[in-house]
């Protein structure tokens, strides 16, 4: 809980708001129950917490342990919740200014009194506190996204869960055979480690993450809910998104608008070789980079018919695919190691024997 500095004369109250965001498939390491972040937004003071109470399956569910690189094991956890604490500085003046925090003030008295002179201005400061928290959590989901590079994190998943399909008697509706339950699901657990912990943390703290991971790990979710067109929109956004940002940030500014209108208006084989003249000498060395040159144009171009046509009923599966992998390697130039999109809808198991 954030304690705030108070006059001597007044008794010592912390005051915040609190909300919990049920999660779903948060697995984290032992070295994470309990772990807090903090940073500002929009100037007011909010820290995030992870459930640090082993005892509880409500808050914590034990899944198992792993080796470390010390040889010792390490529990791991699925996470139920994260709790979000918001600091309200007004909040305080508005109990002083109705004289609600006396030192002897018994916490029923100063409830009781906040339902007199203050109430509404309270009501209406909940109100702002919880706009802001939600806004928060889609910040913060965003930053461990970002952090992991794996968009499923802090997400519900449209999970197409399906029932074995059976041979029925329709005269008594008895089954005569069925193949049993199965589900369109391919599991990877990935957990939450430190390090990505206290990256999400620090580009937090800095203003946020880019927009375009946001743009890439929607247009994977869509992919995964087999909604083909809305995933390629989203991939070819990203890449729009992220080609003119670099273009911006090796230009000499204030850029003109005039500059501008050629950024924003140039069409992509211009867009590109903008990028080439942005990009690092080894950059443009890479293997990685020629391949992408190659392939982006295609990823533009399902793109323009989903536009201009409604829909592009000839975008297969395969196809959308191989364009998501594209995408993210026009957004990781440059890095190494970085994960390659594993889609998690058992439809693709063939793709990830290859």
């Amino acid at each position: 809980m954030f304690q705030m500095e108070e006059p001597m004369a007044k008794s010592r109250v912390s005051i915040d708001y609190r909300a919990r965001f049920s999660v779903f498939d948060l697995p984290i390491l032992d070295d994470l129950v309990g772990a807090s972040m903090s940073f500002k937004k929009d100037g007011t003071l909010i820290r995030i917490e992870l459930p640090s109470d082993r005892t509880r399956t409500d808050h914590l569910r034990k899944t198992g342990n792993q080796i470390d690189a010390a040889g010792q094991p390490i529990d791991k956890y699925d996470v139920a919740w994260v709790k979000i604490v918001v600091e309200d500085a007004e909040v305080l003046r508005l109990l002083d200014r109705a004289d609600l925090r006396q030192p002897d003030d018994t916490h029923e008295q100063v409830v009781a009194k906040s339902k007199g002179a203050v109430f509404e201005d309270l009501e209406k400061r909940g109100a702002i506190a919880e706009n802001l928290v939600k806004s928060v959590y889609d910040a913060w989901a965003r930053a461990i996204q970002w952090a992991t590079l794996d968009g499923t994190y802090g997400r519900i998943p449209k999970r197409q869960q399906m029932g074995g399909t059976a041979l029925i008697n329709k005269f008594n509706d008895y089954e005569i055979f069925s193949t049993g339950r199965v589900s369109d699901l391919f599991v990877t657990y990935r957990y939450l480690t430190r390090d990505a912990w206290s990256a999400a943390e620090q580009a937090l703290q800095n203003g946020g993450v880019p927009v375009y991971w946001g743009l890439l790990f929607d247009a994977e979710q869509h992919f995964e809910g087999r909604d083909l067109n809305r995933s390629i929109l989203d991939l070819a956004m990203a890449c729009e998104v992220y080609t003119k940002e670099r273009i911006r940030k090796t230009l000499p500014g204030p850029l003109t608008k005039g500059i501008e209108d050629v950024i924003e208006r140039a069409p992509m084989p211009v867009q590109m070789n903008l990028l080439e003249e942005a990009l690092t000498g080894l950059e443009l060395e890479l293997e990685q980079y020629k391949a992408i040159r190659k392939l982006v144009g295609k990823i533009y171009d399902a793109r323009n018919t989903v536009v201009h046509a409604g829909s592009n009923d000839e975008l297969t599966d395969q196809e959308c695919y191989e364009d998501l992998k594209v995408g993210r390697q026009l957004l990781m130039l440059g890095k190494t190691g970085f994960p390659e999109y594993i889609p998690i809808s058992a439809r693709f198991h063939g793709y990830l024997k290859r």
